[in-house]
């Protein structure tokens, strides 16, 4: 008895939040703004389009951002992977 309730209990530990709440919403919310343009950490500009959509991971492609007087070319249309929860917070936080 108290060895299942162990096991179950780290189990549950190594979950992070968002696998616990929603698992399965996330890729469909993150499927309804494929194309859409938002602020995003990881792109060079600070600035990107969600492109596709996959089980674990999302590609970006970079885009100019609205806020940069002298926008670097070289650094607009480069592709990039980012783990699907964060471009879920990126879009829906």
């Amino acid at each position: 008895m108290v060895k299942q309730f162990t096991t179950k209990l780290l189990k549950i530990n190594n979950m992070n939040i968002v696998t616990i709440i929603a698992p399965n919403t996330q890729s469909a919310d993150l499927k309804s703004v494929i194309g859409k343009d938002v602020s995003q950490n990881q792109s060079p500009t600070c600035r990107a389009r969600l492109v596709s959509v996959g089980k674990t991971n999302c590609i970006f492609e970079s885009v100019p951002s609205p806020y940069d007087k002298f926008p670097k070319p070289e650094f607009v249309g480069v592709r990039y992977k980012v783990p699907n929860w964060i471009a879920w917070n990126s879009f829906f936080y």
